[in-house]
Protein backbone atom coordinates (compact mmCIF):
# COMPACT_ATOMS: atom_id res chain seq x y z
CA UNK A 1 0.00 0.00 0.00
CA UNK A 2 1.24 3.48 -0.88
CA UNK A 3 0.87 5.89 2.04
CA UNK A 4 -0.29 9.40 1.12
CA UNK A 5 -0.54 12.49 3.31
CA UNK A 6 -4.28 11.88 3.54
CA UNK A 7 -3.62 8.36 4.85
CA UNK A 8 -1.22 9.80 7.44
CA UNK A 9 -3.78 12.40 8.58
CA UNK A 10 -6.48 9.76 9.06
CA UNK A 11 -3.98 7.51 10.85
CA UNK A 12 -3.00 10.23 13.33
CA UNK A 13 -6.62 11.24 13.94
CA UNK A 14 -7.49 7.62 14.71
CA UNK A 15 -4.55 7.28 17.13
CA UNK A 16 -5.58 10.46 18.95
CA UNK A 17 -9.09 9.09 19.41
CA UNK A 18 -7.97 5.58 20.40
CA UNK A 19 -5.02 6.96 22.45
CA UNK A 20 -2.94 3.76 22.80
CA UNK A 21 -0.51 5.54 25.16
CA UNK A 22 -3.16 5.72 27.88
CA UNK A 23 -2.45 2.04 28.58
CA UNK A 24 0.75 0.84 30.23
CA UNK A 25 3.77 0.01 28.09
CA UNK A 26 4.02 -3.61 26.87
CA UNK A 27 0.62 -4.66 28.24
CA UNK A 28 -2.27 -6.53 26.69
CA UNK A 29 -4.41 -3.42 27.10
CA UNK A 30 -2.09 -1.32 24.94
CA UNK A 31 -1.80 -4.08 22.33
CA UNK A 32 -5.59 -4.23 22.09
CA UNK A 33 -5.76 -0.47 21.51
CA UNK A 34 -3.27 -0.73 18.62
CA UNK A 35 -5.30 -3.64 17.23
CA UNK A 36 -8.46 -1.54 17.47
CA UNK A 37 -6.82 1.34 15.59
CA UNK A 38 -5.69 -1.03 12.82
CA UNK A 39 -9.18 -2.58 12.56
CA UNK A 40 -10.86 0.84 12.31
CA UNK A 41 -8.45 1.96 9.59
CA UNK A 42 -8.88 -1.28 7.64
CA UNK A 43 -12.61 -0.60 7.19
CA UNK A 44 -12.09 3.08 6.31
CA UNK A 45 -12.97 3.84 2.71
CA UNK A 46 -11.91 7.48 2.44
CA UNK A 47 -9.07 6.98 1.97
CA UNK A 48 -8.97 3.21 1.57
CA UNK A 49 -6.44 1.23 3.59
CA UNK A 50 -5.30 -2.36 3.13
CA UNK A 51 -7.89 -4.79 4.44
CA UNK A 52 -5.04 -6.79 5.96
CA UNK A 53 -3.67 -3.76 7.85
CA UNK A 54 -2.42 -4.85 11.29
CA UNK A 55 -1.08 -3.12 14.37
CA UNK A 56 2.54 -3.69 13.33
CA UNK A 57 2.05 -1.74 10.09
CA UNK A 58 0.28 1.04 11.99
CA UNK A 59 3.06 1.23 14.59
CA UNK A 60 5.79 1.27 11.94
CA UNK A 61 4.11 4.10 10.04
CA UNK A 62 3.63 6.08 13.25
CA UNK A 63 7.31 5.67 14.15
CA UNK A 64 8.33 6.83 10.69
CA UNK A 65 6.13 9.92 10.94
CA UNK A 66 7.50 10.87 14.36
CA UNK A 67 11.12 10.44 13.27
CA UNK A 68 10.58 12.58 10.17
CA UNK A 69 8.78 15.23 12.23
CA UNK A 70 11.51 15.52 14.87
CA UNK A 71 14.31 15.71 12.30
CA UNK A 72 12.54 18.31 10.17
CA UNK A 73 11.60 20.50 13.13
CA UNK A 74 15.16 20.47 14.45
CA UNK A 75 16.62 21.25 11.03
CA UNK A 76 14.22 24.14 10.31
CA UNK A 77 14.81 25.70 13.72
CA UNK A 78 18.57 25.61 13.19
CA UNK A 79 18.40 26.98 9.65
CA UNK A 80 15.81 29.72 10.19
CA UNK A 81 16.28 30.53 13.86
CA UNK A 82 12.51 30.68 14.37
CA UNK A 83 9.78 28.16 14.90
CA UNK A 84 8.66 26.55 11.63
CA UNK A 85 5.05 26.82 10.48
CA UNK A 86 3.04 23.81 11.58
CA UNK A 87 0.77 21.92 9.17
CA UNK A 88 -2.27 19.95 10.37
CA UNK A 89 -0.27 16.73 10.17
CA UNK A 90 2.56 18.32 12.19
CA UNK A 91 0.11 19.34 14.92
CA UNK A 92 -1.34 15.83 15.13
CA UNK A 93 2.07 14.14 15.20
CA UNK A 94 3.32 16.58 17.84
CA UNK A 95 0.34 15.86 20.08
CA UNK A 96 0.96 12.11 19.80
CA UNK A 97 4.65 12.55 20.55
CA UNK A 98 3.85 14.62 23.65
CA UNK A 99 1.44 11.97 24.90
CA UNK A 100 3.99 9.24 24.35
CA UNK A 101 6.74 11.23 26.05
CA UNK A 102 4.52 11.93 29.07
CA UNK A 103 3.71 8.21 29.36
CA UNK A 104 7.40 7.35 28.99
CA UNK A 105 8.47 9.74 31.74
CA UNK A 106 5.75 8.40 34.00
CA UNK A 107 6.91 4.84 33.34
CA UNK A 108 10.51 5.76 34.14
CA UNK A 109 9.40 7.31 37.40
CA UNK A 110 7.51 4.16 38.37
CA UNK A 111 10.64 2.06 37.97
CA UNK A 112 12.41 3.79 40.87
CA UNK A 113 11.82 2.07 44.17
CA UNK A 114 13.30 4.41 46.79
CA UNK A 115 12.30 7.95 47.58
CA UNK A 116 15.59 9.46 46.32
CA UNK A 117 15.19 7.97 42.87
CA UNK A 118 11.53 8.92 42.81
CA UNK A 119 12.40 12.54 43.54
CA UNK A 120 15.03 12.54 40.77
CA UNK A 121 12.54 11.02 38.34
CA UNK A 122 9.91 13.64 39.20
CA UNK A 123 12.45 16.40 38.59
CA UNK A 124 13.27 15.01 35.14
CA UNK A 125 9.58 14.79 34.30
CA UNK A 126 8.98 18.35 35.48
CA UNK A 127 11.78 19.67 33.28
CA UNK A 128 10.39 17.79 30.30
CA UNK A 129 6.93 19.28 30.88
CA UNK A 130 8.43 22.77 31.23
CA UNK A 131 10.25 22.32 27.92
CA UNK A 132 7.01 21.20 26.29
CA UNK A 133 5.26 24.24 27.76
CA UNK A 134 7.89 26.60 26.37
CA UNK A 135 7.63 24.97 22.96
CA UNK A 136 3.84 25.35 22.96
CA UNK A 137 4.17 28.99 24.02
CA UNK A 138 6.52 29.78 21.16
CA UNK A 139 4.11 28.18 18.70
CA UNK A 140 1.31 30.42 19.88
CA UNK A 141 3.25 33.59 19.15
CA UNK A 142 1.49 35.56 16.47
CA UNK A 143 4.58 37.35 15.11
CA UNK A 144 7.67 35.63 13.65
CA UNK A 145 11.16 37.01 13.21
CA UNK A 146 10.28 38.52 9.79
CA UNK A 147 7.36 40.51 11.19
CA UNK A 148 4.74 38.47 9.33
CA UNK A 149 1.79 36.98 11.13
CA UNK A 150 2.29 33.31 11.89
CA UNK A 151 -0.35 30.64 11.80
CA UNK A 152 -1.83 29.62 15.12
CA UNK A 153 -3.49 26.38 16.04
CA UNK A 154 -6.36 25.46 18.27
CA UNK A 155 -5.70 24.27 21.75
CA UNK A 156 -5.09 20.55 22.15
CA UNK A 157 -8.41 20.08 23.94
CA UNK A 158 -10.32 21.74 21.09
CA UNK A 159 -8.46 19.65 18.54
CA UNK A 160 -9.14 16.40 20.39
CA UNK A 161 -12.83 17.26 20.85
CA UNK A 162 -13.13 18.08 17.16
CA UNK A 163 -11.45 14.82 16.18
CA UNK A 164 -13.62 12.82 18.60
CA UNK A 165 -16.82 14.26 17.15
CA UNK A 166 -15.57 13.79 13.62
CA UNK A 167 -14.68 10.17 14.35
CA UNK A 168 -18.15 9.55 15.80
CA UNK A 169 -19.76 11.06 12.71
CA UNK A 170 -17.61 8.93 10.43
CA UNK A 171 -18.47 5.77 12.40
CA UNK A 172 -22.20 6.59 12.18
CA UNK A 173 -21.84 7.15 8.44
CA UNK A 174 -20.05 3.81 8.08
CA UNK A 175 -22.81 2.08 10.04
CA UNK A 176 -25.47 3.62 7.78
CA UNK A 177 -23.53 2.57 4.69
CA UNK A 178 -23.22 -0.98 6.02
CA UNK A 179 -26.94 -1.08 6.81
CA UNK A 180 -27.75 0.20 3.30
CA UNK A 181 -25.45 -2.39 1.72
CA UNK A 182 -27.02 -5.12 3.84
CA UNK A 183 -30.52 -3.98 2.86
CA UNK A 184 -29.54 -3.92 -0.82
CA UNK A 185 -28.04 -7.40 -0.54
CA UNK A 186 -31.19 -8.72 1.14
CA UNK A 187 -33.38 -7.13 -1.56
CA UNK A 188 -31.20 -8.62 -4.28
CA UNK A 189 -31.40 -12.03 -2.62
CA UNK A 190 -35.17 -11.73 -2.36
CA UNK A 191 -35.44 -10.92 -6.07
CA UNK A 192 -33.13 -13.81 -6.97
CA UNK A 193 -35.15 -16.21 -4.83
CA UNK A 194 -38.39 -15.02 -6.41
CA UNK A 195 -36.96 -15.39 -9.90
CA UNK A 196 -35.69 -18.86 -9.05
CA UNK A 197 -39.10 -19.89 -7.71
CA UNK A 198 -40.83 -18.65 -10.87
CA UNK A 199 -38.38 -20.54 -13.05
CA UNK A 200 -38.86 -23.66 -10.93
CA UNK A 201 -42.63 -23.44 -11.21
CA UNK A 202 -42.45 -22.98 -14.98
CA UNK A 203 -40.15 -25.96 -15.25
CA UNK A 204 -42.50 -28.10 -13.17
CA UNK A 205 -45.50 -27.02 -15.24
CA UNK A 206 -43.63 -27.81 -18.43
CA UNK A 207 -42.75 -31.28 -17.14
CA UNK A 208 -46.37 -31.91 -16.14
CA UNK A 209 -47.59 -30.89 -19.60
CA UNK A 210 -45.13 -33.27 -21.20
CA UNK A 211 -46.30 -36.12 -18.97
CA UNK A 212 -49.99 -35.55 -19.91
CA UNK A 213 -49.32 -35.19 -23.64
Amino acid sequence: MEWTQYHDLVLCRELLVISPFQAKYKTTARAKLWDQAAENLAITTRPAFKKSLDKRAVQERYRLLTERFKKRMAKERIESGINPTMSELDVLVEELVEREQTEKHQRENDVHSNSKKKEDGEEMRQKALENLGETSKRKREKEGGDGKAKKTRKSSSDTIEYLRKKSEQEMKLKEKQLELEKSQQEEEKRKNDAFFNVMLQQQQQHQQQQQHS
